[in-house]
């Protein structure tokens, strides 16, 4: 018989967390995912941008300006995870991303929820 965890009490339980970027933190994760093009990996471009993923990375920075530790002080503030006998690790294995209004492309400050 499989344990059923309670997941009620930590349903919906949204946090709000400060995370900021700048330009030098989104050409240094196009050329760290391999990107080759220019509007994503040469400030100058007339067409510059953010790559369409990296809000997700910002989840895991959060406020910090230098290299983060794994997991970062932003991933503990996070949610708390139900409770789950047995499992050690867990995976993360799909994403949804919808671009509503692209992100500025000198940085800013965020706050996710």
């Amino acid at each position: 018989m499989t344990a059923v965890a309670e997941t009620e009490p930590y349903l919906n339980k949204w946090t709000e967390h400060p995370a900021n970027f700048n330009r030098r933190d989104l050409l240094t994760y196009a050329l760290g995912i391999g990107c080759d093009e220019p509007q994503f990996i040469y400030e100058k471009n007339k067409q510059f941008a953010a790559f369409p993923t990296y809000p997700i990375v910002l989840g895991f920075k959060g406020d910090q300006q230098d290299v983060v530790n794994f997991p970062s002080k932003a991933m503990q503030r996070g949610p708390k995870k139900p409770p789950m006998r047995g499992v050690k690790v867990g995976l993360d294995g799909e994403r949804y991303l919808e671009v509503v209004k692209p992100l500025p492309k000198k940085g800013c400050e965020v706050v996710l929820r």
